[in-house]
């Protein structure tokens, strides 16, 4: 987000939502680390495809107005990288074709 300091606080505000849909999926994924407004997940290879999808979705349309009635004039954008270690991460554009990209 254009100020880190609000999205930090979005973001803290998804990781709720999205570990709640996690259980809900029963997917094998967990949040491991918080750093600012970036997130680490662990997730097993068989639950990537979905879990990407919720952490996609949970980080561009959190309920802010739901709950706050706030609205954004501006796009949430999450990028998303996938790898074993936090700093090895290679970014994804389609989820669909993660294990495609990552193989590239």
């Amino acid at each position: 987000s254009p100020i880190q300091a609000f999205g930090s606080d979005i973001s803290m505000l998804a990781m709720v939502y999205i570990a709640r849909d996690f259980r809900k999926q029963k997917l094998r994924a967990r949040t491991v680390g918080f750093v600012h407004d970036s997130v680490n997940f662990e997730i097993h290879n068989d639950d990537l495809i979905p879990a990407l999808h919720l952490i996609r979705t949970g980080m561009e349309n959190p309920p802010l107005r739901e709950l706050f009635n706030v609205e954004l004039n501006v796009p949430l954008v999450a990028d998303i990288s996938v790898g074993t270690h936090w700093s090895e991460g290679k970014e994804i554009e389609n989820i669909d074709k993660v294990f495609e990209e990552l193989a590239a």
